[in-house]
């Protein structure tokens, strides 16, 4: 919070059309609370002795195309082709992990 704080003092506290430009919605509370929940579920998974670690890191690494594509379709955020492309690196990165965890 300290290293945030310093960061929310230097780049939004100075510019007051920044600070007004900010509309608060409840989805993000939302966004928070499951974030929250998610991570809990991912480390309840993971102190499980005969959990597969590796599948498990697919998994959370996945949930980014979820995130994307609700983002894109249902809050109609903009630059949507920008983050395709990272994206595209994330799919392929689990792709590599699902496929080499066979051999």
């Amino acid at each position: 919070m300290l290293i945030l704080s310093i960061i929310v003092a230097i780049t939004w506290f100075p510019y007051a059309e920044k600070r007004k430009a900010f509309k608060f919605r409840w989805s993000i509370i939302a966004v928070g609370i499951l974030l929250q929940a998610a991570d809990y579920f991912y480390f309840k998974a993971l102190q499980d002795p005969e959990a597969l670690i590796l599948l498990l890191s697919a998994v959370k690494r996945s949930q980014l195309i979820i995130a994307v594509i609700f983002g894109g379709i249902l809050f109609k955020e903009k630059n949507k082709r920008k983050k395709l492309v990272p994206l595209a690196g994330i799919i392929t990165g689990v792709f590599l992990i699902l496929f080499s965890s066979g051999s």
